[in-house]
């Protein structure tokens, strides 16, 4: 089935849970001061994904509205490590304490990613790394972020968007897939 086909049926079933979402709120008669998250608690876990800039102008609406959460772009790569041997976790480390103060559960957002991981991960001397200096770097940065952010992050997103969005084309052209190979 080609994209095209496929959106009937995503609208279907959108069409659906928002048809249960508003059964459910009709049968509320007022949320007071529960939030949405309380409203869903007994079908699901309601989360947002958000920035450190969220965290910190909009904390009432998300302590109030959701019970998990995951940072947007606060633990990808190159965010976290710009740059060999350089740890930048203080948007990382923001949202995480805001989900351990608040006891939100959180989703660990993205580890391999072919777009935002710095060009040095993938780089040796001038050279494409080796398929061993390039699994080497994935490791430790995995390795310390499991290590800095296991006691709250109950997922993690270990590899996004490995699959082309290309018709016919199965894996994304990435400079992973160039060094690793299929």
């Amino acid at each position: 089935m080609n994209r095209k086909g496929q959106l009937p049926i995503l609208l279907g079933i959108v069409g659906f849970i928002l048809m249960g979402c508003t059964t459910m709120m009709n049968d509320t008669k007022s949320l007071g001061d529960q939030g949405l998250s309380d409203l869903f608690h007994d079908h699901f876990k309601l989360g947002a994904t958000l920035n450190s800039a969220t965290v910190m102008g909009s904390a009432d609406l998300v302590r109030t509205h959701f019970r998990s959460i995951t940072a947007e772009n606060e633990m990808k790569p190159s965010v976290i490590q710009p740059r060999m041997n350089t740890w930048l976790t203080g948007g990382a480390d923001e949202i995480a304490n805001f989900a351990r103060e608040h006891g939100m559960t959180m989703r660990g957002h993205t580890l391999v990613w072919h777009q935002q991981t710095p060009g040095w991960f993938f780089a040796s001397n001038g050279q494409a790394a080796s398929p061993e200096l390039l699994l080497q770097r994935v490791r430790t940065h995995m390795e310390y972020m499991y290590n800095r952010y296991s006691d709250v992050v109950y997922a993690w997103d270990v590899v996004n968007e490995a699959i082309s969005d290309n018709p016919g084309e199965f894996l994304r052209s990435s400079p992973y897939r160039d060094i690793l190979g299929d």
